[in-house]
């Protein structure tokens, strides 16, 4: 099996940088922290989150961003909606792994 290596003339996979994603991971575990209290103050608003702190909240998710946005350069946020329960990802399959 062999590495794949690229130069500078191919493309790179369109994934976020690893600091990004750490931003993300940080703000996700600060999030969950608060939760309880974030749910008597914001239940069912998105909230605009960073570092501990609530910078923006609204109903409405595009209002929101587009609030978020218009304070500078576009850059990483973590906005995410305060739920007592999240939802859970269910994806339909043909496939039938496993199952005998």
């Amino acid at each position: 099996m062999t590495a794949a290596i690229f130069t500078s003339n191919q493309p790179k996979a369109n994934y976020p940088d690893r600091e990004i994603l750490d931003y993300m991971e940080r703000q996700a575990v600060l999030f969950d922290q608060m939760k309880p209290e974030l749910l008597t103050k914001y239940l069912n608003q998105f909230v605009w989150f960073e570092d501990g702190k609530i910078l923006d909240s609204d109903s409405n998710h595009e209002a929101l961003v587009l609030r978020a946005y218009g304070e500078g350069e576009p850059r990483s946020l973590f906005v995410k909606k305060v739920v007592p329960i999240e939802p859970s990802l269910f994806v339909r399959s043909p496939l039938r792994l496993g199952l005998s």
